[in-house]
């Protein structure tokens, strides 16, 4: 975690999935930064210094915004004559305070009173969200939109050496689904290359949405998962022979 106008870094390594690597790293950061980390009320929320180029969510692009610290996606997208916000499968709608900052009201993926504020494409960059969770801002990017093509060449088995899990990839419903153990997970084409899981894995994310990246030169010869707290296991594909 990086406050780069404070000069500060954080880093935390962890050998257990569910230690929640962010949320320490954002309590270190609290002892060094104090009040700078916590929302200003005055301002809905913000913190850290003003935000340019602010607009309206009604303008910005639907569609999926990419974390380039993360790789976690938020999805804007409209549901009716209401804006919403979704992650995984928690969706809130967004309202205004008044102020520059929309509220994303009982968005469990980014707390309590989190808000979330637009910056339209500008000076050759993206459209983007800025999100504030405990005051904390992050980033998220406008991404490509991504046709997978033909789905069933990533149907198949994955093993990942390190973890020593073993996870398969299957057609459903129209597209494609992770199956794990017992669990299968629907997988929705992402940011290119990308597929999120945006369900409850029992192995390696319990209560979190995983990311699987493929490659994109053509040949799915496995993947890499990353969840919030489980960054960059390698899957490699398995060529099942026999009868």
């Amino acid at each position: 975690m990086r406050f780069p106008e404070q000069h500060l870094s954080v880093a935390v390594l962890c050998n257990r999935g569910d230690s929640r690597p962010p949320r320490l790293a954002l309590d270190v950061a609290e002892l060094y930064l104090g009040d700078l980390l916590k929302p200003d009320a005055s301002n809905g929320g913000r913190a850290l210094g003003a935000l340019p180029n602010l607009g309206e969510p009604q303008a910005m692009p639907l569609g999926a915004y990419r974390s380039p610290e993360s790789g976690e996606y938020l999805w804007l997208m409209r549901d009716g004559d209401k804006l919403k916000l979704q992650s995984g499968t928690d969706k809130a709608e967004l309202r205004p305070p008044g102020s520059d900052v929309y509220v994303a009201a009982g968005f469990s993926p980014l707390g309590a009173g989190a808000g979330v504020a637009f910056i339209p494409a500008h000076d050759g960059h993206a459209p983007h969200l800025v999100t504030y969770a405990a005051g904390y801002p992050g980033t998220f990017v406008l991404t490509p939109d991504w046709a997978p093509g033909d789905l069933s060449r990533f149907v198949g088995t994955y093993w990942s050496p390190e973890a020593r899990i073993r996870y398969k990839i299957v057609a459903h419903d129209g597209g494609l689904a992770l199956v794990d153990g017992a669990t299968m997970v629907p997988l929705r084409p992402a940011g290119v290359g990308e597929f999120e899981a945006p369900g409850v894995l029992a192995t390696l994310a319990p209560g979190f949405t995983a990311t699987l990246r493929f490659s994109t030169n053509g040949a799915v010869d496995g993947f890499v998962y990353s969840t919030p707290d489980n960054r960059g296991l390698k899957f490699q594909r398995r060529v099942v022979v026999g009868s």
